[in-house]
């Protein structure tokens, strides 16, 4: 009896110790991803994607910064302050950018060990630039967009220059309706403020044009179901699978 009394605290300490970790576990095995937003935005422009990821059972994280005004360097340093929060919560975790917050997560992944990484999916990040900033950098109001803005020119800023050919699984959505006839601005297909020859990733794993403008694609329900088409399968949801599972798609779609 006294050598039960003697060894049961220590019997309590391994089932705690036993408790802990399978806490950890079950904290840490499912997925979240990362939303980051785009240029002189905020956060609620990325909860439509967010409510319906968590429809699917990702926890869903929002990085939110001030651009306007700002250099790169210091929006990429709150950016980075709020991944390194994150990332550590889960055993996989993935990134959702729209326009320069898909630069923004992909020059995070470029400078950081994320051992966690899942996919990466950009919507309308100007990859290569756009010829909209030199268009209207000599409007005297410009100067109030900031350092940033001026960065994401089409004549290719170091910051630019800096973000690598991705060696994790990245999707590229870009959109192709323009809100205006940009096309004299711009050239070629476009939504309206990046090019989609822009968009494009040396290295990408798939890439897909969708009929909606730069501003909108957050919103937009075909977008979205893509954005988690990506997430969870590599790939977009292409044409001969539309044929096959349009009916699926359709009662997914209709949820966001």
């Amino acid at each position: 009896m006294k050598k039960f009394q003697f060894a049961f605290p220590f019997f309590m300490i391994a089932i705690m110790l036993i408790s802990c970790v399978h806490a950890e576990e079950i904290q840490t095995s499912h997925e979240g991803v990362i939303l980051v937003h785009g240029f002189a935005r905020n956060q609620t422009g990325m909860e439509k994607i967010g409510n319906f990821l968590k429809q699917h059972g990702y926890s869903v994280y929002y990085v939110d910064y001030s651009s306007l005004g700002k250099p790169i360097e210091d929006i990429k340093n709150q950016v980075d302050a709020q991944i390194l929060e994150i990332i550590g919560k889960h055993r996989k975790i993935h990134f959702v950018g729209h326009s320069l917050g898909g630069l923004l997560a992909r020059s995070f992944i470029d400078r950081h060990k994320t051992p966690s990484l899942g996919r990466v999916v950009t919507m309308g990040s100007p990859a290569k630039g756009t010829p909209v900033v030199e268009y209207l950098q000599d409007r005297w109001w410009f100067s109030f967009a900031g350092e940033a803005a001026l960065a994401l020119g089409s004549q290719g800023s170091a910051f630019l220059k800096s973000i690598k050919q991705p060696n994790y699984e990245l999707g590229v959505i870009a959109g192709v309706e323009s809100c205006f006839d940009s096309e004299k601005i711009i050239g070629g297909a476009n939504d309206g403020l990046v090019p989609v020859s822009s968009t494009r990733v040396q290295g990408m794993k798939d890439f897909i044009t969708l009929p909606v403008n730069h501003a909108y694609m957050r919103y937009d329900k075909q977008t979205i179901f893509n954005v988690l088409h990506f997430i969870q399968f590599g790939k977009f949801y292409d044409n001969q699978e539309q044929k096959s599972g349009l009916e699926k798609q359709s009662k997914s779609i209709q949820k966001i």
